[in-house]
């Protein structure tokens, strides 16, 4: 949900902490410092965890089928209290993930092609969302090429910058598209949308008759055993509290209203790593179809490549599933190699993009 798209720079960015120079920190962690992996973890996590405005952060690693956690520095500043592999933070656009396997099940479930024209799906007020008569689709929310910008402009107004999304509603939602015509034929060109993804959550609820946290927990957590995986704020368990870039504290983004399936999920590392699990042999889960489903590249252009939600991206030589995710005071990452069954995820409580360097470089390290 942060306005940068931090992980199409990941591939980018050199193995090297970049960390900027200022007063050094005692660094808590459960690291017992034993194996190579430990070690090599350490060194990639030490330098970000000895800075001020780092509060802490979780990492969680998947290696032929073996779970390692690790976590540095608090829960909340002068808390003392470790953060743990179910502690709850909030996952930001990782959640864009969850949504897509969310229209895939429903679409299933109701016998509907993702190649659906989403026009079709909403109030009858708004006009048909096409242009040069290509019409935007259901798969085209999903893979991000549907045509709408990466925020609608009037998103400002009338915002509370600590919840910025609070008050834009699904009506809000509904009347921009009224105003506002696509500038592009859907399906052509990437251009990574929040307010798309907002609308295929809005589009779960309009279809099911169900809230967006009550469909992801019938539906999507509840089968796949993801228990601390929530988009309810009233019951994500041991939660890890917000700071943003500079160490402040700022407010949790508990009410996306209309963008919840861009970015309304808690989870954790135990979570998560269990969805890479899932994701690396869907054919061992009751929803293994769906699972598969999103995996399948659907959109190519350059340097972009995606899935259903997800992106592929090279990562030592090996195509892996990637996705991050920021709100005003978490970052998290999460890398899926299915050819050398491993997983990378790294959650922080602090708003800075400097995390995406971290989780670059164990990723780089871990994936091979």
């Amino acid at each position: 949900m942060n306005k940068k798209i931090v992980l199409i720079a990941l591939a980018l960015v050199t193995n090297t902490c970049g960390c900027k120079k200022g007063p050094l920190k005692e660094v808590k962690t459960d690291n017992p410092l034993v194996t190579a992996t430990d070690k090599t973890v350490d060194e990639a996590a030490r330098p970000f965890a000895q800075r001020k405005e780092i509060i802490g952060f979780s990492i969680g690693i998947l290696q032929n089928g073996r779970r390692q956690f690790y976590n540095y520095g608090e829960k909340a500043r002068d808390g003392g209290l470790l953060p743990d592999s179910l502690t709850s933070y909030e996952i930001g656009s990782v959640s864009k993930t969850f949504t897509a396997l969310m229209v895939a099940h429903l679409f299933q479930a109701r016998h509907l092609s993702l190649d659906t024209r989403v026009s079709s799906l909403l109030p009858a007020s708004i006009p048909p969302l096409q242009y040069n008569g290509r019409y935007m689709t259901v798969k085209h929310l999903l893979n991000h090429t549907s045509s709408l910008p990466r925020l609608p402009g009037d998103l400002d107004a009338g915002s509370n910058p600590s919840q910025p999304y609070a008050h834009y509603d699904s009506t809000k939602v509904y009347n921009y598209l009224k105003t506002h015509p696509l500038q592009k034929e859907p399906g052509t060109v990437f251009d990574y949308s929040n307010l798309g993804m907002g609308l295929a959550g809005l589009i779960v609820e309009r279809l099911s008759g169900k809230a967006y946290a009550d469909y992801l927990s019938d539906y999507i957590t509840s089968p796949l055993n993801l228990k601390y995986t929530t988009a309810d704020f009233s019951k994500a368990l041991n939660p890890a509290l917000p700071y943003d870039e500079k160490g402040r504290k700022v407010d949790y983004w508990n009410n996306l209203q209309g963008f919840k399936g861009a970015g309304a999920i808690y989870s954790c590392t135990a979570d998560l790593l269990t969805y890479a699990q899932k994701l690396i042999q869907p054919d061992a889960t009751p929803l293994s179809d769906i699972l598969t489903r999103v995996q399948i590249p659907t959109f190519s252009e350059g340097k972009y490549k995606l899935g259903l939600s997800w992106f592929f991206l090279p990562f030592n030589g090996k195509e892996c599933l990637v996705h991050d995710g920021g709100t005003g005071g978490f970052r998290s990452f999460i890398y899926i190699s299915r050819s050398t069954n491993t997983a990378v995820v790294v959650l922080s409580n602090n708003g800075s993009d400097e995390m995406a360097k971290l989780a670059n470089v164990l990723a780089e390290t871990i994936m091979r």
